[in-house]
């Protein structure tokens, strides 16, 4: 039952990359406990043209971000697993449109054939002392005097930070303040790579800190036009956002169908767990969920894909994602009993992913900020759309 559903460009996306994902899944859920990417897989999504869906190609950047949305579900679900569809919204939804539309024309086709043949890229915002607030940069920017730049500070929790070629980062200038956005060689000098950080969620989406020591940046570095940095910022963070439901909606059409087939095999009493109101409870929650999530994703992507502002939808829709994707994790462990709580089974896996979804690209909090500040300009009418 979907009350949403792609059209046929969309469908054979999705089927693509879930074939992708389920060719995979073996792979993908080991690299959970290696903390590591799945290389072999991470080869594949490229040959099969993931990373050049947002760049100014054939569909354009607004309606190639559905197209990745179409493509996370669908690996999400044939993998059933979410953590590498993080790694794969942090490369393709935040650092290679960045550098498809800002980079200088000299460097923009080479680092971004790179990138779109599968070379990975890590997008470096949040800071050591204050999370993902661009407000409160630390990481510096200053002059040599002689044309160049030198770039000194520290980022934190950077997905794809291991393995980097390319750093899509920020900081401030000195002395006058202003927001700055710098492309960086992952293997230039005074570039540090931290070790793995063990998170329990999306393992499989590896994230380190780096710190930049003296990193010596040219001109042609520089993303954007002097205090372009916020506009930047602001439409990444708002793709992000957008995509943020697509894997929780991958993982429903696996986990349900899963729950589905246990309880079909299993009896209490005598009677089919199917019969009990309380797991059709459950699993009709879920439905209910998962349905409202899709109906709710797919209003605020075309939002955005006709051009409007769909900022406060986006917000709406990364926030009930994060509810969903708890609540469908929890209800399938729940459902299950002590079988849910088995490592075989995903469930425990996904209840991780769902509390760590619930924080980044911004914590439920921030979500609520967007959305209150729409209401409050709406001037009597509550709805967003």
């Amino acid at each position: 039952m979907k009350l949403v559903e792609w059209d046929g460009r969309h469908r054979e996306i999705r089927s693509r990359f879930e074939a992708i994902g389920s060719a995979h899944r073996a792979e993908i859920v080991a690299a959970r406990r290696l903390r590591r990417l799945p290389t072999d897989a991470w080869r594949a999504l490229a040959s099969a043209g993931l990373f050049g869906l947002t760049t100014r190609g054939e569909v354009g950047p607004r309606a190639g971000l559905s197209e990745l949305g179409a493509a996370v579900e669908g690996l999400v679900c044939g993998a059933a697993d979410a953590g590498l569809a993080i790694a794969v919204i942090s490369q393709a939804a935040l650092s290679i449109p960045i550098v498809d539309e800002f980079c200088a024309a000299g460097r923009r086709d080479s680092i971004l054939a790179e990138l779109t043949r599968g070379a990975l890229a890590a997008f470096a915002i949040t800071e050591p002392h204050g999370g993902s607030n661009a407000r409160d940069l630390r990481t510096s920017l200053t002059s040599d005097g002689r044309g160049a730049w030198r770039l000194n500070g520290e980022k934190w929790h950077v997905t794809n930070a291991p393995d980097a070629s390319v750093i899509v980062t920020f900081a401030r200038t000195v002395p006058d303040g202003d927001y700055t956005a710098v492309c960086v060689d992952g293997q230039a000098g005074g570039v540090h790579i931290g070790p793995v950080i063990e998170t329990a969620g999306v393992p499989n989406a590896p994230a380190a800190a780096i710190t930049f020591r003296e990193v010596r940046i040219g001109p042609e570095q520089i993303l954007g036009a002097p205090g372009e940095a916020p506009t930047i910022l602001k439409a990444a963070f708002l793709r992000e956002r957008l995509l943020s439901p697509f894997p929780v909606l991958g993982f429903a059409d696996h986990a349900i169908g899963a729950v589905m087939d246990f309880i079909a095999q299993r009896h209490s009493g005598g009677r089919p767990l199917g019969e009990f109101q309380y797991v059709q409870g459950r699993l009709t929650d879920a439905a209910v969920g998962v349905e409202t999530l899709r109906a709710t994703a797919h209003a605020a992507m075309a939002r955005y894909v006709r051009g409007a502002n769909a900022s406060a939808e986006a917000s709406l829709a990364k926030l009930y994602a994060g509810r969903v994707a708890v609540a469908l994790a929890t209800d399938a462990i729940k459902v299950c009993g002590s079988y849910g709580l088995l490592e075989a089974t995903g469930f425990p896996a996904a209840l991780a992913d769902a509390l760590a979804a619930t924080i980044a690209g911004g914590t439920e909090e921030a979500q609520r900020d967007v959305v209150y500040r729409r209401l409050k300009r709406k001037k009597g009418s509550w709805h967003l759309l």
